[in-house]
This record gives C-alpha cells, sequence and structure tokens, in this order.
C-alpha cells in the first residue's frame, strides 16, 4: 500500500474533523496541513 497523496491525506483529517474526534478553531486550514505532511501515513 502506498502512502495518501495530498487529497487522500485530507481526506483523512476530514473524517477526523468530521467525526469531533479533533476539535478544530475555523481558522485551521486541512489543505494546507495535507500539503506539509507529504509521506505521512495513519
Amino acid at each position: 500500500v502506498e502512502t495518501p497523496d495530498k487529497i487522500g491525506r485530507e481526506a483523512i483529517l476530514n473524517v477526523h474533523v468530521t467525526k469531533n474526534e479533533l476539535p478544530l478553531s475555523d481558522d485551521v486550514d486541512l489543505s494546507e496541513i495535507a500539503t506539509a505532511t507529504t509521506g505521512f501515513t495513519g
């Protein structure tokens, strides 16, 4: 299994935010976080 690309990482982050597992401020940009986490998994 390959590491997720930017779109995949953003989708993973969005799942956790949507489930309210990770409450975030309104100014948090998941796209920016996904861009900064190239090569990260799970």
